[in-house]
């Protein structure tokens, strides 16, 4: 509680904020329609624009016909945008060759609506890659003749442009009149471009009359057309619009560009499967949203927990996964998440009627509970199956045991006794980690069992059961078979280790039922479920009476994990990713002299999670380290720089290390494999150099060393939609987004189911009248927050520019 008042007392100040996120999460590609299985085998991977800018990009999907990514990602959305660009991209050995794309205009988001469905790929048109806006200043000036006027168009800058050395073309028309062409000075190479040029251009079929000081104008007034384009003349952009009265008074607006011919869906690229959510959110301070916090608690002090405020809330959003992860958020902030739990699975099992079903749905209960796991629990996850795991990806031992997908030369028992082993490796670990648990996980489940006990007392397993679905099928197995999800790597798996993995987790899966049949199975998996559970049913009724245990000597042994690595320290050193010799360049020495021979080195790399290591030799000490959080960027470099082909660089805070591979396909597979671990970091290089510094840049001949880039780097993150972890959200942000369920679900209760009981249906009215209550409160305080939008016009969009005024004399005005 001391930290919440803490937090309490630091936003008594604040003002209201205006949260603008964007939640994109990228899911698969079907794959070309009418492709051979050999060109649909490559690697791929999908990039992801707002606007001209690059701003995310999956981890590369080795080698599947239906590559499938389900990656995540959110961005808080600072500047407006047209539009949203995804580009599927095959790996090639020298360049990576884009196969289509999916544009998306962003007025087609609705706010606080997500849209999911497939979206077909379009053809790649170069006329149509158009992004960005160019701001003039036109007046139409009197020349103080009768029915003689001239137009000045001044040519100001531009925003969100490609990352190119561009100039501009003014067309002028007017009916009856010769057509004036202008062009601009080639600016800059940079994504908001200055020009500062002014055209002047007559305009003699304009024809006016003056009444009552307002200028009524002809027809033939005459329109104006804006077009941007490339050093190397390639057209990037235009603007068709007419001159208006306002130009009188000498007017500076933006205008968006739009390109000359529109991409068309093409069945042959396939589709792109995405889901999307565009959220405006008006935050209150903390201390606002009091009401609401109060009410969340009051849910313990209901009979019924399905009548509790909680559950019907949760029951007004169809997305259960969204309210339990702003739910857990909230509670754990308040330190009543357990308690909240504790409530909420002794309903569940008390309804239950089969303990065979008990907690096999997804229930709200069930939601809570995985999410809770899956934050509470993420050290304890890494610790126990991260060195199981290592070994499994570097032995990459074969383990199918299909007869269907074995293939030609390949023993069944080999690959079973394979199979056996990577189980074995991981399920111990498993059953000896049971002092790690954390102590809110255990007390959770040690209400499981003893519910289920009560409730079910004639089956002897239920202790067990009840438990198991939890910590080792909706926890461990879950992770072991998607560990992505779950941050234990940082990488797509191979087609392999994820077939290895499936197995394990349906063995595994076989085992936490402690070997009761459930649903049909596959006869293949018979022979080594027989073998593996009878073995190991003692050791796991161990292990979950340990973990659901109330004994405090269950709780970690200090001596222990000081005595071990943390689990932080096991995802860095463990998973190699790729090793073998380059060829390095001296870091530090002079520029001038660097391009001597002694200066190149050849030495040994290994690249794990953790980052870069180098060595003279293979088994001797590291020499240097670079932390992958340290990697800004990784780049290939011009082969003129050094006289060398497959030069890549490593870029970091201070300098760069610059490596020569054997060839171009280690090259690519190195740079592809750093730029794995380093994706996630959030101060990635935006532009980089390709060249060398000798005295000058060799690229852009700048003199001077500390100059920006002069290319835009694959993997550098926006400054204008940073990115934004996609699991956590701040408190306040969760609140208002459980406000907004509330609102959302109050328009249209359902009505009372049958059967129930008069109480029940007196607490489910109690519930109903709390959340409009609270409703209620907490919606005056945003009308009175109200503010006039911005001015139309400017640079950005009206709605994008809302600021909140402050709270300070408002925070006394919620009813009570």
């Amino acid at each position: 509680m001391d930290r919440r008042k803490a937090r309490e007392g630091e936003t008594a100040g604040e003002e209201a904020r205006i949260v603008r996120d964007l939640n994109v999460l990228i899911y698969e590609w079907n794959g070309r329609q009418n492709a051979a299985r050999e060109r649909d085998s490559v690697s791929c991977y999908c990039a992801m624009k707002i606007d001209a800018e690059e701003v995310a990009r999956t981890s590369p999907v080795l080698r599947q016909m239906r590559p499938y990514w389900n990656e995540p990602f959110r961005f808080n959305v600072t500047q407006p945008f047209k539009s949203l660009f995804f580009y599927v991209t095959e790996q090639g050995r020298a360049k990576d060759s884009v196969v289509g794309k999916v544009a998306i205009e962003a007025d087609s988001l609705k706010r606080g609506q997500s849209i999911e469905q497939w979206f077909p790929l379009e053809e790649i048109n170069a006329d149509s890659e158009v992004t960005g806006q160019i701001q003039l200043r036109i007046s139409i000036v009197d020349l103080e003749q009768k029915n003689s006027y001239s137009a000045h168009i001044e040519v100001l800058d531009g925003s969100n442009l490609a990352l190119e050395e561009m100039y501009v073309k003014v067309l002028v028309k007017q009916a009856g009149a010769e057509d004036r062409t202008f062009r601009s000075q080639l600016a800059k190479r940079s994504s908001e471009p200055e020009w500062n040029e002014a055209f002047a251009c007559p305009l003699p079929t304009l024809k006016s009359v003056t009444e009552n000081e307002e200028m009524v104008w002809a027809e033939s007034a005459g329109e104006f057309s804006v077009s941007v384009w490339s050093s190397a003349n390639t057209f990037m952009g235009e603007f068709v619009a007419h001159f208006r009265p306002d130009h009188l008074k000498c007017a500076t607006e933006w205008f968006q560009l739009s390109p000359r011919a529109l991409s068309q869906a093409n069945e042959e690229l396939g589709s792109l499967r995405l889901k999307i959510e565009y959220c405006e959110d008006s935050v209150l301070p903390l201390r606002c949203y009091k009401p609401l916090v109060d009410l969340l608690f009051s849910s313990l002090m209901y009979t019924d927990q399905q009548m509790s405020p909680i559950s019907m809330m949760a029951s007004m959003c169809k997305d259960k996964e969204k309210v339990a992860k702003l739910l857990v958020t909230v509670l754990l902030e308040y330190n009543m998440a357990v308690a909240i739990m504790q409530s909420m699975v002794s309903e569940e099992i008390s309804a239950c009627s089969d303990s065979a079903t008990l907690f096999r749905g997804n229930t709200l209960t069930t939601k809570l509970l995985d999410r809770l796991m899956k934050i509470v629990g993420q050290e304890y996850l890494r610790m126990t199956l991260l060195p199981g795991l290592d070994e499994i990806f570097t032995a990459k031992l074969t383990c199918e045991i299909d007869p269907e997908r074995v293939r030609e030369g390949e023993s069944i028992d080999v690959n079973r006794a394979n199979l056996q082993y990577c189980v074995g490796r991981l399920l111990v670990d498993i059953l000896q980690s049971a002092k790690d648990c954390p102590k809110d996980l255990r007390t959770v489940f040690r209400t499981i069992r003893e519910q289920a006990i009560a409730k079910f007392p004639d089956n002897a397993n239920v202790r067990y059961t009840a438990v198991s679905s939890f910590v080792i099928l909706r926890y461990f197995v879950a992770a072991i078979v998607n560990p992505l999800s779950f941050r234990l790597i940082r990488f797509h798996e191979s087609d392999e280790i994820h077939r290895t993995l499936t197995l394990i987790s349906k063995t595994l899966q076989n085992i936490g039922n402690l070997g009761q049949q459930r649903g049909k199975k596959e006869e293949f998996m018979a022979k080594i479920n027989e073998e593996m559970v009878q073995g190991n049913i003692a050791s796991v009724k161990s292990y979950l009476d340990a973990v659901s245990s109330a004994d405090e000597r269950a709780a970690p042994d200090a001596q222990r994990v000081k005595s071990t690595l943390t689990s932080a320290e096991l995802y860095d050193s463990l998973f190699v990713i790729k090793e073998g010799y380059m060829v390095k360049r001296s870091q530090g020495r002079n520029p001038v002299l660097g391009m001597s021979f002694r200066n190149f080195k050849k030495r040994y790399f290994i690249l794990t999670q953790d980052g870069l290591k180098y060595y003279k030799e293979k088994g001797e000490a590291a020499i240097f380290r670079i932390p992958s959080d340290k990697i800004l960027a990784v780049e290939r470099v011009d082969e003129s720089a050094f006289n060398m082909p497959y030069v890549f660089q490593v870029i970091q805070p201070e300098r760069n290390l610059y490596l020569v591979a054997a060839n171009s396909t280690e090259q690519m597979e190195w740079i592809k494999a750093i730029a794995s671990v380093s994706r996630e970091n959030r101060n990635l290089a935006r532009v980089f150099h390709p060249g060398v510094f000798l005295k000058e840049w060799t690229c852009c001949k700048v003199p001077t060393e500390d100059a920006a880039g002069c290319e835009r780097c694959a993997m550098g993150l926006s400054e204008k939609y940073p990115r934004l972890d996609d699991e956590t959200y701040p408190v306040d942000h969760c609140l208002e987004l459980i406000h907004q369920i509330i609102a959302s679900g109050l328009q249209s209760v359902p009505p009372a189911p049958e059967g129930l009981s008069d109480a029940q249906r007196a607490e489910r009215a109690k519930s109903l009248g709390e959340l409009q209550d609270v409703f209620a409160r907490i919606n005056a305080v945003h009308h009175l927050m109200q503010k006039p939008l911005a001015r139309t016009g400017s640079k950005f969009r009206p709605h994008m520019s809302v600021r909140a005024p402050s709270l300070a004399r408002l925070s006394q005005q919620i009813p009570e």
